[in-house]
């Protein structure tokens, strides 16, 4: 059956400039719906009055014990593989996968490789939150968010930060957050 029959209709999402006179031709219009969100890692700092809640976000929750570890999800151990699965599960509203695009969007894949899984462990050392990032031409962008729902406020920007630091030290250049609409 035709995509007519079907009552189907085409959509493009995140379109290049240089595939729109191609679509219009087509008869199909443009509707600008947002951007890539993407942290300059080296030029990214928390200092000053644009970055004020984030860095007191981060310090409230730092300050409470709270800390981020990044693993390659390929190595971790077996226990909080299956603490993390929980939390992911947990972490999701209903059974359908529901929020941004993702580039992945799976977890403990053992063909995925280059990947970056950042905890945030409470106080007591139970994970709460969790991010995972995926490499993209030399930089990476961020996959998968979840957190605990009893979870402090906080404990994602604190994952954010820690991994823009960690890969600034390691000479990555940008981190996507994904689509800003």
């Amino acid at each position: 059956k035709s995509m007519d029959a079907r009552g189907w209709l085409v959509g493009v999402l995140g379109a290049g400039d240089e595939w729109l006179p191609i679509y219009r031709e087509s008869g199909m219009r443009t509707l600008y719906i947002g951007d890539e969100a993407v942290v300059h890692c080296p030029s990214f700092q928390l200092a000053g009055r644009r970055f004020k809640s984030l860095r007191q976000a981060v310090q409230r929750v730092a300050k409470r014990g709270h800390t981020v570890e990044i693993y390659d999800p390929r190595e971790v151990p077996a226990e909080l593989r299956h603490q993390i699965a929980e939390l992911v599960i947990k972490g999701r509203i209903g059974d359908c996968e529901r929020g941004f695009s993702m580039t992945l969007g799976r977890l403990f894949d053992p063909g995925d490789v280059g990947l970056l899984l950042a905890v945030c462990f409470d106080p007591d050392g139970e994970p709460v939150a969790c991010c995972q990032f995926v490499p993209t031409q030399g930089d990476y962008c961020l996959d998968l968010m979840r957190r605990d729902s009893a979870a402090r406020h906080g404990v994602v920007d604190l994952i954010l930060v820690r991994v823009i630091e960690a890969l600034t030290d390691a000479g990555v250049e940008n981190l996507g957050l994904n689509f800003s609409a």
